[in-house]
């Protein structure tokens, strides 16, 4: 089943920090999350090339076009997953976000879990 979602510029590179940040992570402990990150590696190189693309188009009126991102179920239940162990806890992890990129996780995070429902 493949999950399509759609992402404005701004929150699909807000998402792109997310994965990126991935590395910088703490080794995983427990066996729910030793596979949430195996997973997402696949993840991270999809939504890499996908960002490449973007930086390179330096075009300025594309800001509101949204940028789709085809998911496999899986792939979408594990970046909502690790959405939700960030927002958890924030202060296991490197980078902290601003308050908008909380609220674009947040709302990546609805999105998908409609989705996914």
């Amino acid at each position: 089943m493949i999950i399509d979602l759609k992402l404005t510029k701004p929150k699909f590179l807000v998402l792109a920090s997310l994965l990126n940040m991935l590395d910088l992570a703490p080794p995983p402990k427990t066996q729910e999350n030793k596979m949430i990150k195996s997973a997402m590696s696949r993840i991270t190189v999809k939504v890499k090339k996908k960002q490449i693309e973007l930086e390179s188009d330096r075009n300025l009126f594309n800001e509101k076009i949204k940028v789709k991102l085809s998911l496999e179920y899986f792939e979408a239940y594990y970046i909502d997953a690790f959405i939700g162990i960030v927002r958890a806890n924030p202060q296991a992890f490197p980078v902290q976000f601003n308050d908008y990129e909380q609220n674009a996780l947040l709302q990546i995070s609805i999105e998908l879990n409609q989705k996914l429902s």
